[in-house]
């Protein structure tokens, strides 16, 4: 029995005695790892891998923006087209008067354009407004 209990003793020390042995050789695979798993992205300070990130996303931002810039523009001109007609019905374009004849609505919009259709659809509502007020001086 005595000699059971030397051998398990014997081997409990061994594992004592080289515990710290074992300890630093895990810790030194675990940085290797690490300092591979770093150099393998690009890992500095700062590091280059995730600028290329950064980069990649600000250049789809932009894309982005620019391919869909049109989008308000779009969306305010639908919503004017909507406008100018109730508001021309609610009384009349101009002084021409609405239901009954009386009152008048003058129609003052802003047009901010910053493309050729915004700019073709505003001047054509200018004109369209001209001529109803032309028309109305003259008896038309």
């Amino acid at each position: 029995m005595k000699i059971g209990v030397a051998i398990i003793n014997g081997i409990v020390q061994g594992v004592y005695d080289r515990l710290e042995k074992a300890i630093d050789a895990i810790v030194k695979a675990a940085l290797a790892m690490l300092d591979a798993a770093l150099r393998a992205i690009g890992a500095r300070s700062p590091s280059t891998e995730f600028m290329k990130v950064g980069q990649y996303m600000m250049e789809g931002m932009a894309l982005g923006i620019e391919r869909n810039a049109a989008l308000p523009a779009m969306a305010m001109r639908d919503a004017m087209g909507d406008l100018i007609p109730s508001a021309a019905s609610a009384g009349g374009v101009n002084g021409s008067g609405g239901a009954g004849g009386a009152g008048s609505v003058v129609n003052n919009f802003s047009f901010v354009v910053n493309d050729r259709e915004s700019m073709a659809m505003a001047l054509a509502y200018v004109d369209t407004q001209r001529r109803a007020r032309l028309n109305a001086t003259m008896g038309g």
